[in-house]
């Protein structure tokens, strides 16, 4: 599911609301888990890297912080270039010129 926590204290459960637009159960699809600490770098700077991956594989993407990724596409193959192509973000998310080599794998998937 996909929820918004309405209130937490370390005395109680956390209360979680699903009745807002884009939250609730995510239908169809697939999990990953990959280091948490690379969300950052997985979403880019203002979200440039994983808007350019949704954009280049026409593919709905939820990004947690604790390492989890949603994908859905249009098919399990485009999940799965999405997978990997973020796989290898967290791979090499202390390498220079990451964005470029991401932008160029994407393009050339996609026969450009």
């Amino acid at each position: 599911i996909r929820a918004e926590i309405v209130s937490f204290d370390r005395t109680r459960d956390p209360q979680l609301a699903t009745k807002y637009q884009g939250l609730g159960k995510l239908r169809d699809g697939q999990v990953i888990h990959t280091n948490p600490n690379h969300m950052a770098r997985i979403i880019g700077k203002k979200g440039s890297m994983i808007q350019m991956i949704k954009n280049a594989t026409n593919t709905r993407i939820i990004v947690g912080k604790n390492g989890r990724v949603w994908i859905k596409g249009e098919d399990s193959e485009s999940e799965n270039k999405v997978a990997e192509v973020i796989y290898k973000i967290s791979r090499e998310a202390h390498v220079r010129g990451l964005t470029e080599r991401i932008s160029k794998l994407l393009t050339e998937e996609n026969g450009e």
